[in-house]
């Protein structure tokens, strides 16, 4: 990941590929400040994606299962913090 800034309203962002694991890569542009659990599911209840950020700049999609598991990646606890996509201010 890659620290950026949104080209419509400027604001700070996060911008790379995710770790496609079973899909293909895509390009992801995420807002940097890091969600609770109460973020998360505001962003999810708004419509946009959560994903998380693991310290090595690897970028997976939250699942249901993952979310509810509260891990993403195995062995990976406190290594990884979790981000929604760009949203630009209204």
């Amino acid at each position: 990941m890659d620290d950026s800034r949104c080209h419509r309203c400027q604001a700070p962002t996060l911008v790379g590929l995710s770790n496609g694991g079973r899909a293909a890569a895509v390009d992801v542009k995420l807002d940097p400040l890091e969600l609770t659990p109460i973020g998360e599911l505001d962003a999810l209840h708004s419509g946009r994606r959560t994903w998380t950020l693991h310290a090595t700049g690897d970028v997976f999609a939250r699942t249901a299962d993952r979310i509810a598991s509260g891990t993403h990646v195995a062995g990976c606890a406190g290594r990884w913090t979790v981000h929604a996509d760009h949203a630009c201010p209204a």
